[in-house]
């Protein structure tokens, strides 16, 4: 929020202690814009509303609210920096995630090959000697490959 800088000159010069009169005149300002600022500003820094028997309401600001605003601003600044780098760096475990569990697919995908692989090689070996036999067994691994990845 952009506060009015005259607005602040003219608490401080008035002792901290202001009605929305005395702002508009010291600043310049027409009433109504005075009293938007005004109520802002009081807002911001946590000043006092007293009221008078006459019914006029006054503003008493701290003395240090210039400090009071600066290190809010600052931690205000501190936080959106860090919803920003947070939102970023959950984007990326998002996609690491992503990236991990298409990488475990493939592997999975590799190792059944290379199962096949084997066990195509081992049937083109004991082809002469047995044929049947081996045939059985590589179906029989086949079968144990494929519960093992379901």
């Amino acid at each position: 929020m952009a506060l009015n800088a005259t607005v602040m000159k003219a608490v401080e010069q008035l002792g901290y202690r202001v009605t929305v009169g005395d702002v508009a005149t010291q600043a310049g300002l027409n009433v109504e814009v005075a009293q938007s600022d005004l109520l802002a500003l009081a807002a911001e820094t946590q000043a006092h509303l007293q009221v008078s028997e006459a019914g006029e309401i006054a503003y008493e600001f701290p003395r240090n609210f210039r400090g009071i605003l600066q290190s809010k601003y600052w931690r205000l600044r501190l936080q959106q920096t860090w919803e920003r780098v947070w939102h970023v760096l959950f984007y990326l475990i998002r996609i690491s995630f992503g990236v991990l569990l298409l990488a475990s697919i493939a592997l999975i995908f590799v190792a059944i090959a290379i199962i096949l692989i084997a066990m195509s090689s081992s049937r083109s070996e004991g082809d002469g000697d047995r044929g049947g036999g081996l045939r059985q067994r590589g179906g029989l691994c086949l079968r144990a490959a494929l519960l093992v990845w379901a």
